[in-house]
């Protein structure tokens, strides 16, 4: 018999779409945050026009984003997120830890920065503080 305490399920996680060119660091985030009883990954981008339609097609609940995609700095994917999804939180990880990029994230938009150097479990903390309120009965 099931009781109203029992194990938190795939449908009721809150969804994480993950932007990062560089392989590795998505996949290893990605276990990362799978392995999490609240969170799921539910879309991965390499690049910004992928993460813009993963972005229409999953729907997620945060997006964690690098800046610096193929190349160049990308805080226009971040306004363009939050031009179509204004309500949608967006977590920057990044390797840049000047605080000029901090605030030009926080600037396009973004309501959260984590240098990649931190432990993981900022980034997971950074996360769950961005997301919404669920509803409750």
């Amino acid at each position: 018999m099931r009781t109203a305490t029992a194990s938190v399920t795939k449908a009721s996680k809150r969804k994480v779409l993950l932007v990062d060119e560089h392989r590795v660091l998505r996949e290893g985030l990605r276990e990362f945050i799978n392995a999490q009883p609240d969170l799921a990954v539910c879309g991965i981008a390499e690049y910004a026009p992928q993460a813009l339609a993963e972005v229409e097609v999953s729907k997620p609940d945060v997006v964690v984003t690098d800046i610096s995609l193929k190349g160049k700095m990308n805080f226009d994917l971040i306004k363009e997120i939050k031009a179509r999804h204004p309500a949608m939180p967006v977590l920057v990880f990044s390797m840049h830890n000047e605080l000029a990029y901090g605030v030009a994230a926080l600037q396009a938009g973004a309501q959260g920065f984590v240098v990649k150097t931190e432990p993981p479990e900022k980034v997971l903390a950074e996360v769950r503080r961005l997301l919404p309120p669920t509803a409750s009965c």
